[in-house]
């Protein structure tokens, strides 16, 4: 039987050195009849599925396929050379495995049909050649000798900037020499001038082309897992990109930010791919010293902070941002956030509190450092700033109420009852919203009572009725609410919590309604006082209380029954055919 190979990331040479010791080969054509049946039954299964798929030529006659099942998917890595099986593999084989698996053998027929097919259009197009009745590249290339067309692309080179720039831009990798020849292209092409007035259409649109073929030679890298090719073109990218952006206000800053956007998130993930531990290094040393010399765009520097104390070795991030910050006397803006990063970390949050106030007391920067360290997800630092600077910090309105907000937040979070009651006590006691009453009372549980005295003594001295009528309702207490309104004739307030009141309290709101009337008539007079008193009772009547506004009705018919205004006022509350029965006046 055949020998394989375990490894599933050999290179070819590697892959054909150690899967070729000891085989027999077979032909592709009828390899199936050397197998077991039962591994010919699943791999034809496979194919009626269509699960083998992205059947491509890595190198010569070394191929990769990807088998799609249930059970998950694999890689299958197989040698032709030329029709004869020279090595598989397959990301299912487990150690000492010797046998074919299913996976392989169905790749192999796919590749025996793809190679069939290829064949077959070969052999088509050779008993039937195309006629030249007009030009093309395709045909024009296949005539000219490689010292005809070098001879051209030089020359044309030399005539053309931007076709000199696609030919540099689509071969730098050839250039072996160059530290990074990516770099070098996007150089060539990058406005050297730092108004937007003075930068020209042509250089603009040169730079887009460049960026453009690079990114699409770097999604090509990056499908063939090319990783030192997708590592020095997205390198390139960053590096030459990055400074450009920070000092740029021009209108094609946009377009600078997607493609660094792309670049950055290359060089992201190659950090997750198994790249060599020195292309790891380099990516993280990269960044850090993008940030160090303030290269790096305000976009991409809290998810570059993280991924470079988060991602990458954290004592080495910690060691060389407490020694960046120690010797720069006026920290960018990647040093000091990093800095707090770094005492975060290490836990030592109150530290943040020290460095906050010894750079800058005003509130905008204070504001700005806290919404930037919210960002970087660093919740127990932000808490505690929040609490050391929101009462002493004239912030402006917007920005406190966000930062309470994010208080409230963390104290949900954690689970932090105490600070969640502060959060709402305090925020009722700015809104006399009910729906906070609620949630103080759930909150509180057995301790509420405790918890409503507290409140209660903190709006007595605020002597504000609507917010302490708004508590009493929230809590049902009608008995004190009903006192209080007596004490507070107020018609805002009676007309929002009579709904409370009624009908257990009905006899007190009839006293309040006629009471209060009765003061309001005896001190106005004429048609707009009467019209004044029809409105609140209309209010009743709409409401479905046309009893209580019927008693109403008639002590105050009896009070003012020589003011007939009043009284057809009054009568139009209530429909003509019962009017005798509400107005005192009527049944004398």
């Amino acid at each position: 039987m055949f020998e394989i190979v375990s490894s599933k990331t050999l290179t070819f040479e590697v892959f054909l050195r150690e899967s070729t010791h000891n085989m027999q080969k077979r032909w592709l054509k009828d390899f199936e009849y050397h197998i077991p049946s039962g591994t010919w039954q699943a791999a034809q299964v496979l194919l009626q599925t269509g699960a083998v798929g992205h059947l491509r030529e890595i190198e010569r006659h070394f191929w990769v396929a990807l088998v799609r099942t249930d059970a998950g998917n694999f890689e299958t890595e197989v040698i032709i050379t030329p029709q004869k099986i020279k090595a598989y593999a397959c990301e299912c084989f487990t150690e000492g495995r010797k046998l074919m698996c299913a996976h392989v053998a169905a790749s192999l027929v796919k590749l025996r049909q793809f190679l069939e097919q290829r064949q077959a259009e070969r052999k088509r197009q050779e008993e039937n050649p195309p006629e030249y009745n007009r030009l093309t590249v395709q045909g024009v290339l296949e005539q000219a000798s490689p010292a005809a067309i070098f001879d051209f692309v030089q020359d044309y080179a030399r005539r053309d900037r931007d076709f000199a720039q696609a030919l540099k831009t689509r071969f730098a990798g050839l250039m072996v020499h160059a530290e990074n020849p990516y770099s070098l292209a996007i150089a060539a092409v990058l406005p050297k001038q730092t108004s937007a007035r003075t930068v020209r259409q042509p250089d603009v649109r040169r730079l887009r082309t460049t960026l453009q073929d690079l990114e699409h030679q770097l999604h090509t890298a990056q499908t063939r897992r090319d990783y030192r090719g997708a590592f020095l073109m997205a390198q390139a990218m960053l590096k030459q990109l990055f400074p450009q952006m920070v000092k740029t206000d021009h209108n094609w800053r946009a377009f600078l930010l997607d493609c660094s956007r792309n670049a950055l998130n290359a060089f992201l993930e190659l950090y997750q791919e198994p790249v060599s531990p020195e292309m790891k290094t380099e990516i993280w040393d990269d960044l850090f010293e993008l940030g160090q010399n303030s290269q790096i765009p305000p976009e991409f520097l809290p998810e570059i902070l993280q991924f470079l104390f988060k991602t990458g070795p954290k004592e080495k991030a910690l060691e060389r941002i407490q020694t960046a910050y120690q010797i720069s006397d006026k920290p960018n803006p990647f040093v000091f956030y990093g800095f707090l990063y770094a005492l975060t970390e290490n836990r030592l949050e109150s530290a943040c509190i020290r460095v906050l106030e010894a750079q800058n007391s005003k509130s905008e920067f204070i504001w700005e450092t806290i919404q930037y360290l919210n960002r970087l997800d660093l919740d127990g630092c932000v808490r505690l700033l929040i609490e050391h600077f929101l009462p002493k910090t004239p912030f402006p309105s917007g920005q406190k109420r966000l930062l309470e907000d994010w208080l409230y937040k963390f104290a949900l979070k954690t689970g932090d009852i105490d600070l969640q009651m502060r959060f709402l006590q305090k925020r009722f006691l700015l809104s006399g919203q009910p729906d906070l009453v609620a949630q103080m009372k759930e909150l509180a549980g057995p301790q509420w009572p405790i918890q409503l005295e507290i409140i209660m003594e903190e709006l007595r001295p605020l002597n504000d009725a609507k917010k302490t009528a708004a508590l009493l309702a929230a809590i049902g207490n009608t008995e004190q609410l009903a006192n209080f309104l007596h004490q507070h004739p107020d018609w805002e307030l009676m007309q929002t919590y009579e709904s409370v009141l009624l009908p257990k309290h009905s006899g007190f709101v009839q006293v309040w309604y006629v009471k209060t009337l009765r003061d309001y008539l005896t001190q106005h007079f004429g048609v707009k006082a009467d019209t004044f008193v029809r409105d609140q009772l209309q209010r009743l009547v709409s409401a479905g209380h046309t009893a209580l506004a019927k008693a109403i009705v008639r002590e105050i018919g009896q009070m003012f029954e020589s003011r007939l205004h009043l009284l057809e006022e009054l009568e139009d509350l209530f429909p003509k055919n019962k009017r005798s029965d509400y107005l005192a006046h009527d049944n004398a």
